[in-house]
């Protein structure tokens, strides 16, 4: 459920511990991935309690009616007037009340039918002496009647409570310590902020992890009033803090937001960090950006960084942004002879068959057209097969063939067609050098499942086979065209079967 500072209350279990956090909204989404993804990060969100408390609402201007003001006045003073009515004067108090309403709401708090209500209407009046009420009211309440006057302190960034709250925060035994560095976080002003980063830093366990929540509220005000330089101190320092990556990638986000143009090459360096955990937290921060620009600076990394970042690389792409072309068992977005030459088994595209001749080349093609792109997928040849991935493709008209570029595949001696480049029904001919190719050859398993990867940036085109890199062309005549469909192909000739799986891609800018 939501509370006073506009966070989701969750529990969230680490270590066989439970905590009850108060998590910004706008992570939210981020700590549900979380859940999903509990086996990777070790903890899991058990509960997202939904329902909403009364927010707020001090940013709305209501127009002050002395003769309702009074009315109110009346029903918050008569002992036995009912819960409903004085509930409801409460909350109208906020909206239409004077500075008058504010002893008879002040003496609600104590009350614990009441307290909320009274703590709503104090919220919405603007005069000090709202404030101080909420101020004064901390020395004589425990439990969660203190708890939710120091979230109304908060919710009104009072800075003249920030000393009281620093006490209360100090201290881990008295049941609100969490929600005094919440409402620090809200308050966000440097003394709060001090707090804050020294409890980060060297707080217990679960100090660290209420002060990371209270860091990125802080960070989120601070960015929202154009103090871009503070929250960015505030969010690497709960990117580097010993808490659980849900924070972490929260503040990945927030760093990526306050470094604006610089965030996409940020992002990526947290993606292939080798830090584990800040991999993990940024991979829940990069599901918020999916956007071209974190995919071209990926591809980018794909093409210079070292060998051993290679992986993590590839571990942030296939995460999070590569997309299944075949689901299911249907031939959706996809179109050809799927009443002889193909057919689905097992997840798989199966073409051709191991009874009778291949009368002629068969292709099955995507609907829609690729420019930029990674290809993977899996490829399993049986029989004396010939066969290949089309891409940069288009059909011919009235006829059974395609023209473009194919990744070629084919058993027989020293790899076959395996890692080539061919340009099919075009100029014909393989095209390119082969490179590594010994490496390839060892890396093939006969009759069974081996990795393409196609590469296509600009005229640049790199083929993959098993990992191993196996062409890297460039284009140089200027009219070929640098963009089309995809096929999966079975050639003509003698019985044999090409099947292809885990289709997936990636679309570049």
């Amino acid at each position: 459920m939501k509370n006073e500072f506009n966070c989701t209350v969750a529990e969230v279990r680490d270590l066989g511990q439970t905590w009850k956090l108060d998590i910004p909204c706008w992570t939210l989404d981020i700590v549900a991935r979380a859940c999903k993804g509990a086996k990777v990060l070790n903890y899991a969100l058990l509960s997202v309690m939904v329902g909403m408390m009364s927010l707020s609402m001090s940013t709305m201007a209501a127009p002050i009616d002395p003769a309702r003001s009074q009315a109110l006045l009346k029903t918050l003073s008569t002992p036995d007037a009912a819960f409903y009515d004085k509930a409801r004067a409460c909350q109208q108090a906020g909206e239409f009340g004077t500075v008058e309403l504010v002893p008879s709401l002040a003496a609600l708090l104590s009350d614990e039918k009441l307290s909320a209500y009274a703590r709503s209407g104090l919220e919405n009046i603007s005069d000090p002496s709202a404030a101080a009420a909420l101020r004064n009211a901390l020395g004589s309440l425990k439990g969660d009647l203190l708890a939710g006057v120091i979230n109304s302190l908060g919710v009104i960034r009072d800075e003249k409570a920030v000393p009281a709250l620093q006490k209360l925060a100090a201290d881990t035994k008295n049941g609100v310590s969490k929600d005094a560095l919440l409402a620090l976080g809200k308050i966000a002003d440097e003394s709060a902020c001090k707090t804050l980063l020294q409890a980060l830093k060297s707080g217990s366990k679960e100090s660290r992890a209420h002060a990371a929540s209270g860091c990125l509220l802080a960070a989120q005000y601070k960015m929202e009033v154009g103090g871009s330089a503070e929250a960015r101190k505030l969010y690497e320092a709960v990117n580097v803090a010993d808490i659980p990556a849900v924070f972490k990638a929260g503040a990945v986000r927030g760093m990526i937001a306050a470094r604006s143009s610089e965030g996409p090459a940020f992002l990526v360096q947290q993606l292939i960090s080798s830090d584990a955990e800040v991999r993990k937290a940024a991979r829940l921060a990069a599901q918020d950006f999916c956007d071209k620009a974190v995919v071209a600076a990926l591809c980018n990394a794909l093409n210079t960084e070292a060998a051993e970042k290679q992986d993590f690389i590839d571990e942030a792409l296939q995460s999070l942004y590569f997309k299944r072309m075949i689901t299911g068992k249907r031939f959706q977005d996809w179109e050809g002879d799927t009443k002889n030459s193909f057919r689905m088994k097992k997840d798989a595209i199966v073409a051709g068959n191991l009874k009778e001749k291949i009368p002629q080349n068969e292709f099955l093609a995507t609907t829609r057209e690729y420019t930029n792109f990674i290809l993977r997928a899996e490829s399993k040849l049986l029989g004396e097969c010939n066969a290949g991935i089309q891409f940069r493709t288009q059909r011919i008209p009235n006829h059974h063939e395609v023209k473009g570029y194919q990744a070629d595949m084919s058993t027989g001696k020293d790899g076959g067609y395996w890692g080539k480049l061919y340009d099919e029904s075009r100029r014909k001919k393989l095209l390119g050098e082969s490179l590594n190719r010994p490496a390839m050859v060892k890396s093939l398993k006969p009759d069974d499942w081996n990795q393409y990867e196609i590469r296509c940036e600009g005229k640049r085109i790199q083929l993959f086979v098993n990992g191993i890199k196996t062409l890297d062309y460039t284009e140089a005549d200027a009219a070929i065209p640098q963009f089309g469909i995809i096929a999966v192909q079975i050639h003509s000739g003698p019985p044999s079967q090409a099947w292809y799986r885990n289709i997936q891609i990636v679309e570049l800018p």
